[in-house]
């Protein structure tokens, strides 16, 4: 996983470009970085950008799990975060990502909110 774009840059040996030359995480640009799994002692496989997603809703209204690889690691600060309290989403977006929100908080822990409790 990656956290910054000097991480990239570091990985890859350059951010993703768009035309104009800035860097830009986006399709098309992203799909360029391509490179050797470093997880493969035989150096034959490749690590590059999975095309499709589950959904794209479930996708994003994942982040604030997959963010912090929550359930597998940083349970400390996940409880002390979740659920945010503050989003800012683009209207046309909330739907989507809200209800995935909705689902995957009662899914994986019984009630809209979570609490260690």
């Amino acid at each position: 996983m990656y956290g910054s774009l000097e991480e990239l840059k570091e990985a890859f040996g350059d951010y993703p470009r768009n035309a104009a030359g800035e860097p830009d995480l986006h399709r098309p640009w992203i799909d360029g970085l391509t490179r050797p799994n470093p997880d493969d002692p035989t150096g034959r496989s490749m690590m590059v950008r999975v095309e499709d997603v589950l959904d794209v809703w479930f996708d994003s209204g994942s982040m604030q799990f997959a963010q912090v690889h929550y359930p597998f690691e940083n349970a400390e600060w996940f409880e002390g975060h979740h659920p945010a309290d503050f989003i800012v989403e683009y209207v046309g977006q909330t739907r989507g990502w809200f209800y995935t929100m909705h689902i995957l908080a009662t899914a994986l822990f019984d009630r809209l909110k979570h609490s260690p409790t």
